[in-house]
């Protein structure tokens, strides 16, 4: 069974593919390597962002938005799982009222 960070990170990855336009697969890239050294632009990664809020249907604080979040795909899996998470955590909450 596949955890949420493994959902997280299969859903960032193929949205990458789909809209990055980096110069290598996300497949073949590590959780750490620098989509922006990979060729990675700003217009992507707001393509990228809008295809993973969709999917997951979560939606990236606007705190959080920032070259730092996109910087790769561990960190941007994180935060998807993080606020997949929280979503979860409160919707418990309020289930249990």
């Amino acid at each position: 069974m596949k955890t949420l960070r493994d959902r997280c990170e299969q859903v960032v990855r193929a949205k990458l593919d789909a809209h990055a336009e980096l110069q290598a697969t996300a497949d073949r890239l590590a959780l750490t390597d620098d989509l922006y050294d990979h060729g990675l632009t700003s217009l992507a990664a707001a393509r990228v962002m809008l295809a993973v809020e969709g999917e997951l249907a979560i939606e990236f604080p606007e705190k959080w938005l920032g070259k730092a979040l996109f910087s790769s795909i561990g960190r941007l899996t994180d935060a998807c799982a993080e606020l997949i998470g929280a979503q979860s955590d409160s919707m418990s909450v309020g289930a249990a009222k």
